[in-house]
């Protein structure tokens, strides 16, 4: 089977992110796959994973010439299936579907499929705003796959026919193998923190949507009580002066440390005891979430209809209400100190994701209905 993944951009991210890791799972279950997109910084694990990559600039300031390219990379590597990730990549392959179909008339156009893979961009964003981006997604879908029920709750209210949506997994995590104790040690070092120090991690872009001023501020409370504790922001953007700005007011950049992009994730949460989810906009729980439980840290945030998807509360995870500070410094510091509770979380959540969201399990699910899709077609 040839399969197109098509996104906007392959810049350090959640969906990037998964996209390369369904690249590698297609190629190892012996498809051919094709990323298309602006390009980025995964492009080299795409590649590295074996997918092949097209560069086509969506959004452009040309958009017709985006367009044009697109119907020719479609006409020229003829994917049997594309399946699309972004709003923006799903106008323009719309556009570009018509002209394919007018080359083309004698020929089966590929089954087209689209993820939903958010809601908000912003926790005020306007609804208008929200909606119209789900709708793009919907153009000449074939079928719409619903990967949360915060996502459906507001795709059912759009004009679409609900037979068209289908709830699927498409977002999975590698399961990793455990770092020898050597190896962490050497981490934790990079750091700056000793073996007697405790380390509370969060990931995400230094954005309006991540609500990084919720961890900062329960960080705050936190340091007040224990100075042993450290609290590392992984991601880069545009609000880094003001999160700068809102350290140094509660003098904490001892404890705070705002650690930019990186592309060793597995092996910061491998030596971390604590991932803390401090969003509330709706969408989907996040891909850092499950590769945090996956690795065996147990995970503290916010309640979201979206974290209840991979977080039964004090089973696989700790919930606590939206934006309460005190509530989820009370949590962090109850898991800090009850080791029990803490490991019993651990095991629960790694082998919960490990089950129902190794990128295998997604992988074979979506091949799954890709299959299905095809015969419909035949």
């Amino acid at each position: 089977m040839k399969i197109l993944l098509l996104t906007n951009s392959l810049m350090l991210g959640g969906i990037e992110t998964n996209i390369s890791l369904l690249t590698k799972e297609f190629i190892n279950k012996g498809h051919d796959v094709l990323v298309v997109s602006s390009g980025g910084i995964i492009e080299r694990e795409v590649c590295r994973n074996g997918g092949k990559i097209s560069n086509i600039k969506i959004p452009h300031s040309n958009p017709i010439g985006s367009i044009l390219e697109l119907a020719d990379t479609i006409q020229s590597w003829k994917p049997d299936v594309i399946h699309v990730f972004a709003a923006y990549a799903s106008l323009y392959l719309w556009f570009a579907l018509k002209i394919y179909a007018l080359k083309n008339r004698l020929e089966k156009k590929p089954i087209v499929i689209s993820s939903v893979m958010g809601l908000q961009n912003s926790p005020d964003e306007l609804l208008i705003k929200t909606q119209l981006r789900n709708f793009l997604l919907t153009l000449g879908m074939k079928k719409i796959i619903i990967i949360a029920p915060a996502i459906y709750e507001l795709m059912k209210k759009l004009p679409v026919s609900k037979a068209r949506f289908i709830e699927r997994k498409v977002v999975g995590v590698r399961i990793p193998s455990p770092l020898e104790s050597r190896e962490k040690v050497g981490i934790r070092k990079e750091l700056g923190v000793d073996d007697r120090e405790r380390i509370v991690i969060t990931i995400g872009a230094l954005a309006p949507r991540k609500s990084h001023e919720f961890f900062i501020e329960t960080a705050y409370k936190i340091i007040k009580q224990r100075s042993d504790v450290h609290f590392f922001i992984v991601g880069e953007g545009k609000l880094r002066n003001y999160y700068e700005g809102r350290i140094h007011q509660y003098n904490i950049a001892n404890n705070v440390h705002l650690l930019g992009i990186r592309q060793d994730i597995l092996r910061l949460l491998a030596v971390s005891d604590i991932y803390v989810k401090p969003g509330i906009v709706e969408g989907f729980a996040g891909i850092t979430v499950m590769e945090a439980q996956s690795m065996g840290v147990p995970v503290v945030a916010f309640d979201t209809k979206d974290v209840r998807l991979v977080i039964e509360h004090g089973v696989t995870g700790i919930i606590v209400p939206k934006c309460d500070t005190d509530e989820l410094a009370s949590a962090i510091l109850l898991l800090l100190e009850n080791k029990e509770l803490s490991k019993e979380i651990r095991e629960a959540g790694q082998a919960f994701i490990e089950r129902e969201y190794s990128i295998s399990v997604v992988v074979k699910e979506l091949i799954e209905l890709y299959n299905a899709l095809l015969s419909e077609n035949r």
